[in-house]
């Protein structure tokens, strides 16, 4: 389907599935660790266990994540739009 387009179009569709994928899973290994701090908080909570540290390191890790996704989301931007730059001499008007 790719030969189909033309080279300039599977190159851009190649960039964006290759560069896509870390940001998202990322934001979703984020997600994860915030649900599994909120479920160990729940659990040492129900069992009067006073380890804070457990909590704390799920949090941090969660916020790692978020960062690591948020400079990669930006690294992806970067790329979308080198990919998608258009010549200036194709944005000019030809001459009446």
């Amino acid at each position: 389907m790719n030969s189909e387009l033309g080279p300039d179009v599977a190159a851009v569709i190649f960039v964006l599935q290759t560069a896509l994928t870390p940001a998202v899973l990322f934001a979703a290994l984020s997600a994860i660790s915030v649900c599994v701090m909120i479920f160990a908080l729940f659990v040492l909570g129900l069992t009067n266990t006073h380890a804070a540290w457990v909590a704390v390191a799920f949090c941090m890790l969660a916020l790692a994540l978020l960062l690591a996704y948020l400079f990669q989301f930006v690294r992806e931007i970067r790329l979308t739009t080198y990919a998608i730059y258009v010549p200036e001499e194709y944005l000019e008007l030809p001459p009446p």
